[in-house]
């Protein structure tokens, strides 16, 4: 097992994440299965676990907390946040902590962390009304916590003015770190700021919820071709083994054989070569059109429709970029829809209608407009318009432009406008000149829109209904 020193502490580099636990077949945490991987970890080197208020509809803590009850105290080192992020009336810090502590059956927490310090919760973590820092900064003089630090999502200005004002009490920050997001989520400036207030990093997301564990299959091919037995999660672990800074990477496994194929990465030293991280940050590029989304589930609170949204938004981003792969009735989605798999493209968004409840359109080599019982298949359109910046707006007003004025055909003027913009990129294609490029193209398309009759799109139009 890798380590990184601490202070006078010898950390394993690999962290167990609590956040995406076992479940069993109606959702509660599978106490059997966390018992058997938080032994496996511990057995296997790794010494420090990750949970929070939070997790697991607020079970994780519970939970984590028997699991390791059955290990000598000193064999582990136990961290857990206050949900200053959460929170719905006036905080009372002394109650909450006092409750972790029974939760997770222990005396101290080895580290503590303010849970997600970012602009909208930030006021509520630095009035000194709530007195919140203040208090757990005296908890750590008592000995309840060892080590205090933060956890954020925040961007630059947010964090740069939180550290200069509480830098020197924040032993280490937890930011969201991948290849993918160091330039999206503008991850390396964070982590070059905090490098700056020498505070140490702890890395959450390191493949993304899932989504770097599965890539298009071009990049996967690649990486297979240098190493034929490694999994794809493990190049992204990798990749974070080269920065000096990250002190603690935590995975939140979900199963034993993820937790046994991370512990195996960390076994040894091994940065990535740099063919293998650019084959990675190659594939990042293509998934930069993708909603991001990790799969945290906070957004699932309280939902009035009660929907699975990172499972809807998983299966938009695989129908939109071509990458990852589904199970059962969802077939595998390693291609963009095309010819050949657009009988599952089909389902896919039906589904995604039906549990949305709304009107969904996904556009691509083959566009995909649903109610959930119905499905246009259009396949009007230029690849050369996904090269130009705001054909997706242009379709946004097209399209609420066709539904106001067909209030009571809603599926058939969505599919309309997605055939008229298609339409009006390959008029626009045609009428390009030589030496004209992606400005002129746009406005090409701009007036391609202007002048399209209801005749020219009813002749046009290229669908078939399913």
């Amino acid at each position: 097992m890798i380590y990184r020193d601490f202070q006078d502490l010898h950390l394993s580099l690999l962290g167990f994440g609590t956040m995406r636990l076992p479940t069993t077949a109606d959702g509660a945490i599978d106490e059997d299965t966390t018992q058997a991987m938080v032994d496996y970890a511990l057995a296997h080197g790794v010494n420090y676990f990750d949970t929070a208020w939070a997790y697991m509809q607020n079970l994780s803590e519970t939970v984590v907390g028997r699991c390791l009850k059955k290990h000598p105290r000193d064999s582990f080192y136990l961290a857990t946040k206050y949900p200053g992020h959460t929170l719905t009336c006036d905080p009372d810090p002394a109650d909450t902590f006092a409750q972790q502590l029974e939760k997770c059956q222990v005396d101290y927490f080895d580290f503590y962390l303010l849970h997600n310090v970012y602009e909208n919760d930030v006021d509520i973590y630095t009035d000194p009304k709530w007195g919140i820092i203040d208090y757990f900064v005296e908890q750590e003089r008592l000995g309840r916590i060892k080590h205090l630090g933060f956890s954020t999502h925040a961007d630059l200005p947010c964090l740069t003015a939180f550290l200069e004002r509480y830098g020197k009490e924040m032993e280490f920050c937890q930011i969201q770190l991948n290849y993918l997001d160091w330039t999206i989520q503008r991850a390396r400036e964070k982590y070059e700021l905090l490098e700056k207030h020498h505070i140490p990093v702890w890395v959450m997301e390191p493949v993304r919820g899932g989504k770097l564990a599965a890539l298009d299959a071009d990049s996967e091919q690649q990486l297979h071709a240098l190493r034929p037995n490694a999994s794809i999660a493990s190049f992204g672990f990798r990749w974070l083994q080269g920065l000096d800074n990250v002190h603690m990477v935590l995975s939140g496994m979900s199963d034993m054989a993820q937790m046994a194929d991370n512990v195996a990465t960390f076994e040894r030293l091994d940065p990535l070569s740099p063919a293998e991280e650019a084959i990675l940050f190659a594939a990042a590029d293509k998934m930069k059109n993708s909603i991001p989304c990790t799969a945290c589930r906070y957004c699932c609170d309280g939902c009035p429709q009660q929907l699975d949204i990172p499972d809807l938004l998983h299966k938009y981003n695989q129908l939109r970029t071509g990458s990852g792969s589904t199970k059962g009735v969802d077939a595998d989605a390693v291609d963009a829809v095309t010819e050949a798999n657009l009988d599952d493209g089909v389902q896919l968004v039906k589904t995604f209608a039906q549990r949305a409840g709304c009107i969904v359109a996904v556009t691509g080599a083959i566009d995909l407009v649903s109610d959930g019982e119905r499905c246009w298949c259009i396949r009007n359109g230029r690849a050369e318009m996904s090269r130009i910046t705001g054909t997706g707006c242009q379709l946004s007003a097209l399209m609420t432009a066709f539904l106001v004025a067909n209030p009571d055909h809603k599926l058939d003027a969505a599919a309309a406008a997605v055939c008229m913009m298609g339409l009006a990129g390959e008029i626009g294609w045609a009428n390009m000149q030589p030496g004209d490029g992606n400005s002129t193209y746009r406005n090409r398309i701009i007036d391609a829109i202007f002048n399209m009759t209801g005749d020219a799109l009813e002749k046009g139009a290229k669908y078939e209904l399913r």
